[in-house]
């Protein structure tokens, strides 16, 4: 009995350290609504959230084409907002961050290596 008990510890410890290769990644974007990461690389099937710093916001972020299961992604005052379910393909996504009013603040990209 002692070895099943090992086993499946083992098998616990290998779905942890599985789920740590692909950390979610933090894009922030300033109180001004400028992204402070312009460029964030992502592996497929890895998240990013966007994060707003000092109370700014709400932003919200638009890719043309998007590597994700959205293209519109809504970050409140203050919060953040994220992706689900990874980046689905390679390639180079730019997007646009607008403010409360729907002006652009900024632009950057997301890099699906």
């Amino acid at each position: 009995m002692a070895k099943k008990a090992t086993a499946k510890k083992a098998t616990a410890k290998k779905v942890a350290v599985k789920g740590l290769l692909r950390p979610v990644v933090p894009i922030r974007i300033s109180a001004e609504g400028k992204v402070l990461d312009p460029s964030v690389t992502v592996r497929v099937g890895q998240d990013v959230i966007w994060v707003a710093q000092n109370v700014g916001g709400p932003w919200t972020i638009t890719f043309v084409v998007s590597p994700f299961s959205q293209s519109v992604y809504t970050v409140p005052r203050g919060g953040i907002a994220g992706t689900t379910g990874g980046a689905i393909k390679r390639g180079t996504y730019p997007y646009t961050v607008r403010d409360e009013i729907g002006r652009i603040t900024d632009e950057a990209e997301v890099v699906v290596e």
